[in-house]
């Protein structure tokens, strides 16, 4: 069997232990064509691979400077139990029964040229007290043949308190993952169908053998809204 066909097979079953691991998301769906950046990198690669050029599409350039746009987007969180199982959650926070929070900021994306699939940094334009100031990072998930972007996922990290709400400890400190559609309909870019995962541990029990920390499954903590931004006049 050739090198191309065994690293085809591998990709393959990678994203079937990814998507089955993954609360049900359908937000991580391959498109039929796969990720142009497969040929180098495992699938599990947070990072882009570098390229001489940007290579993009009228239409895909013209998404992603909307994605990017000035003004930035609006986001409104609903995080808790309640949101967590009403889009299919499982995991801890959704076994519970905490009071749901709303949450909303700011942000604005800025990519960075050369790499595939796209990826850059995200600034919060309003702070959040939830939220860590430092920058964040997203990246394409999947475009259509087009190159134009079909979901997206960026990672924030919360402030060293994680988010509460009362004796509630909604999301503990550390990143969190905000995965969201995109439409590209007549010059337009939406973002919908927002889900807010983090990562839990998975406890293993073989026998004697048991641990936690081994592995990680991303699980549904929240749902939210993304919006584009229009700024007040100056």
């Amino acid at each position: 069997m050739k090198w191309s066909t065994r690293r085809s097979h591998a990709n393959a079953l990678a994203l079937v232990l990814l998507t089955s691991c993954c609360d049900g998301l359908t937000v991580f769906k391959a498109t039929t064509r796969p990720q142009r950046a497969s040929t180098q990198l495992g699938l599990f690669d947070w990072l882009s691979s570098p390229q001489q050029e940007d290579n993009l599409s009228v239409e895909a350039a013209a998404a992603f400077e909307a994605l990017c746009r000035e003004d930035g987007w609006l986001v409104r969180c609903q995080i808790g139990s309640e949101a967590a199982r009403a889009v299919g959650g499982s995991g801890e926070l959704a076994k519970g029964s905490s009071s749901t929070a709303a949450i909303d900021f700011a942000l604005s994306f800025s990519r960075d040229a050369g790499y595939v699939p796209s990826q850059g940094s995200v600034n919060l334009i309003r702070a959040s007290r939830f939220l860590a100031p430092k920058p964040g990072f997203w990246k394409l998930e999947s475009d259509d043949d087009d190159g134009v972007p079909q979901t997206v996922q960026w990672r924030l990290q919360t402030s060293e308190q994680g988010m509460r709400l009362g004796d509630d400890v909604l999301v503990p400190p550390g990143p969190m993952y905000f995965n969201a559609r995109c439409e590209w309909n007549e010059g337009r870019l939406a973002l919908y169908d927002g889900r807010l995962t983090v990562k839990e541990d998975v406890g293993i029990d073989v026998g004697l053998f048991k641990a936690k920390g081994i592995l990680a499954e991303f699980k549904i903590v929240g749902t939210f809204e993304c919006v584009a931004r229009v700024a007040a006049p100056s």
